[in-house]
């Protein structure tokens, strides 16, 4: 494991006070990792050691997948979360058990990714409530009500 350097700790306090003066009641879970409660989900704010610039908010466990139809499913509601919710990426986990949302940025330095926090955890949040939105929809058999976002115009054009 690589061990943390003063660099770290810094960037790590920084996410730590900015959300206690948000109002919020992080827990420090890992010398690279936040923990903290936000609109019903338990979201952690990562910083990775080999990449100062890289930020991400995770939402772990969003949806535990109990059949191949509920597998397809979230397949095609991740990509369509993936698609319709600004910067939210929902992936379903190597082990095809689970479904995860994140939201990764690169910003050059901690002050930088500061004021883009709470509003990534709204992104993360709004993601977590579309996709289980969808999902319970699919499961009931309301496959019309999901339709399937599609990519910006731009991409298409290509």
């Amino acid at each position: 494991m690589d061990t943390i350097n003063d660099i770290e700790v810094s960037r790590i306090s920084k996410i730590f006070e900015h959300l206690v003066t948000e109002g919020f009641r992080p827990e420090l879970v890992s010398e690279t990792s936040i923990k903290v409660k936000y609109q019903g989900s338990t979201l952690y704010v990562d910083i990775d050691t080999k990449d100062t610039s890289f930020f991400s908010i995770v939402c772990a466990y969003i949806w535990e997948i109990d059949s191949s139809q509920e597998l397809l499913a979230a397949y095609k509601v991740a990509s369509n979360t993936a698609l319709s919710i600004k910067a939210a990426k929902a992936f379903v986990t190597s082990n095809e058990k689970n479904v995860w949302l994140v939201m990764e940025l690169l910003c050059p330095d901690v002050d930088q990714f500061l004021p883009m926090l709470v509003r990534g955890m709204d992104i993360v949040a709004s993601g977590r409530r579309s996709f289980r939105d969808d999902m319970l929809k699919l499961m009931s058999g309301d496959d019309e009500s999901v339709p399937m976002a599609s990519p910006a115009p731009a991409l298409l054009l290509n």
